[in-house]
């Protein structure tokens, strides 16, 4: 589950590229999003929906929905947009402090990880066992790691900003999103050839 604010930015894009990320993965995984202060019933933001379907996401079908304890329950991984969504997460569902993080804090481990050659095999497992297998994973090695700058955990929020500011925001997703895929056995999802995201 991917959450953020209004749950028409961030978490509803994460959610959309996750799921074609993980098209080619027998079924098992389920991918939602939610929102800390959801604007309930409304669809992706446009300007988000425009890098989706650049990205060869489908934007359409979201309606925006507020996160709740029994979302939480349910979920096996929580990835939220920064640290104070975090926190509310674990407010509203304490038992989530075991496996929820920041998008870019898992990007983070998983790079690590793979730089080292340390990441976990799990090809061979069901999918619905993988997402417990890198949880562990990630779970161990996610204190070990001291950062000066705690900003660097969160994805901008582009809500009502420029353009500029919406792809900022999800060049700053798409590597977490992309490793976690791999890791999971799926493929990456990326801008168009030739197109650059402009900052």
């Amino acid at each position: 589950m991917f959450v953020c604010e209004g749950n028409i930015c961030r978490s509803p894009l994460a959610e959309r590229v996750l799921s074609k990320a993980l098209e080619g993965v027998d079924q098992g995984i389920a991918v939602t999003s939610a929102g800390t202060r959801a604007r309930v019933g409304e669809p992706m933001d446009e300007m988000t929906a425009e890098i989706a379907r650049e990205l060869g996401v489908d934007p359409t079908g979201h309606l925006a929905h507020q996160v709740t304890s029994q979302d939480l329950r349910e979920a096996s991984l929580v990835l939220t947009a920064n640290r104070d969504q975090r926190s509310a997460v674990v407010r509203l569902h304490p038992r989530a402090v075991k496996y929820a993080l920041t998008i870019r804090q898992l990007g983070r481990i998983l790079e690590e990880g793979a730089d080292r050659g340390e990441l976990p095999t799990v090809d061979s497992l069901p999918p619905n066992e993988r997402v417990d297998a890198l949880l562990s994973f990630v779970m161990r090695r996610r204190g070990l790691r001291y950062r000066l700058d705690p900003s660097a955990d969160n994805v901008i929020d582009p809500y009502g900003q420029s353009a500029e500011v919406h792809q900022l925001a999800v060049t700053q997703m798409l590597p977490a999103l992309n490793l976690l895929s791999t890791a999971l056995g799926g493929s990456p999802v990326g801008w168009p050839a030739g197109r650059r995201a402009k900052f």
